[in-house]
């Protein structure tokens, strides 16, 4: 059945009330003037009422299904906005919280440098102290020349051959592992250490690349290594 508009709906329901009078009136007339009432002949007005009936009700149904579906879709429209909004608040806390780590990690101090220790080694200490024994550990290593002048380019870069040097996303010491306690497996006092830190990145180096220029060219394509 064609569903009639809700305008529809309210000029039948009053053409319908009006037919209804019509024939009440009729049907007195009839009673007390004239024969008795005959029943309404097909096709008459009277005869259309109880399908206009039907009709009206079946229309009133159909727009009350209709107002329901609109407020259950209005609900889930507005869960869907909660849900949303909830999102991108979490996702405001969550970046917060990381700005707030990274500040963090910026202003914290380097360990201390224990002067008593560098009071005792023999070699290492200063940049330049430290590039001079990286050369010889990487010499012992058959990393001499050009595959030292690649070490030295990697090492520079990354922390200028410095044993203090650190940054916020917590790579420190002269090969800058990430986190530096990763230079533990080369030694306990990889903090303070020079040649433990060149140790381990010599190892490091010769695992993943193999040889310090290989190192180097990840440095330069990459921008690390």
């Amino acid at each position: 059945m064609r569903r009639m508009p809700i305008r529809g709906i309210v000029v039948v329901s009053a053409a319908l009330t009006a037919l209804t009078a019509t024939c009440a009136a009729a049907a007195t007339a009839a009673a007390t003037d004239g024969p008795p009432a005959q029943l309404a002949p097909a096709g008459s007005p009277a005869s259309a009422v109880p399908a206009l009936r039907e009709q009206v009700s079946a229309e009133r149904s159909s727009v009350a299904r209709y107002q329901r579906n609109r407020q259950r879709e209005a609900a889930r429209a507005a869960a869907r906005r909660a849900a949303a909004r909830a999102a991108a608040h979490r996702e405001a806390v969550a970046r917060a919280a990381a700005t707030a780590a990274a500040a963090a990690a910026l202003t914290s101090p380097a360990p201390a440098q224990p002067a008593a220790w560098l009071a005792a080694t023999s070699a290492g200490g200063s940049p330049a102290a430290n590039r001079a024994l990286g050369a010889q550990l990487a010499a012992a290593r058959g990393w001499s020349g050009a595959q030292f002048s690649c070490l030295d380019l990697v090492f520079t870069r990354e922390s200028g051959w410095s044993t203090w040097a650190h940054n916020s996303s917590g790579a420190y010491g002269i090969p800058q592992a990430s986190p530096g306690a990763k230079m533990a497996q080369a030694g306990p006092d990889w903090q303070a250490n020079p040649r433990t830190q060149i140790e381990w990145g010599l190892d490091y180096i010769a695992a993943a690349y193999g040889t310090p220029c290989g190192a180097w060219n990840s440095e330069q394509t990459r921008g690390y290594y």
